[in-house]
């Protein structure tokens, strides 16, 4: 769902390591959106290339201090499965493994909205890049399925027929 957001921004960003923008390596960069209600909203506004991820604070990717509107994507928070980066429990987080919002309301003083919103809009030069929007189509899903339809066609048709060869062999024998 596409959402409009008003409000300001406010710091420390927060990176969210280990993702990829068109096959090359990098990070999201977290901010957090303290909209005119009081509450707030966490907004993944951008990927950075890796070496900007490693030493943010000298990429130019100051989120804007004056109050602004922007369209975003709405995001649901991520837990952790039995297998993933652990992030710490305590502590005031920089860098993230997935944007787990009950574990940033721990360092955010304002409520936190349960959803997050990934900026679509404005898009501004430099960094950070606008994430693409996500793919709708069926991807290789149709592929698959014509691939294990003809592999139990012929495992139907081909059984009996197996059978029945085998079963004219036993009778010469």
């Amino acid at each position: 769902r596409t959402v409009l957001v008003s409000g300001e921004f406010e710091g420390p960003d927060v990176i969210l390591r280990s993702r990829a923008l068109n096959g090359n390596p990098g990070c999201n960069v977290l901010t957090k959106l303290v909209r005119p209600d009081g509450r707030a909203v966490i907004v993944n506004r951008g990927w950075l290339p890796l070496q900007a991820c490693e030493a943010p604070g000298d990429a130019d990717i100051e989120a804007p201090t004056t109050e602004l509107t922007l369209t975003g994507r709405v995001r649901q928070s991520r837990q952790r499965g039995r297998f993933g980066a652990i992030d710490p429990a305590e502590g005031v987080l920089t860098i993230m493994a997935r944007v787990d919002l009950d574990r940033l309301q721990q360092q955010i003083e304002q409520p936190l909205l349960a959803v997050y919103v990934e900026q679509v809009s404005p898009v501004t030069e430099g960094l950070p890049v606008r994430l693409p929007a996500p793919e709708t189509d069926g991807g290789p899903h149709l592929g698959y399925a014509v691939q294990w339809f003809s592999f139990a066609v012929v495992s139907i048709v081909g059984y009996p027929i197996v059978l029945r060869q085998q079963a004219r062999e036993s009778q010469k024998a």
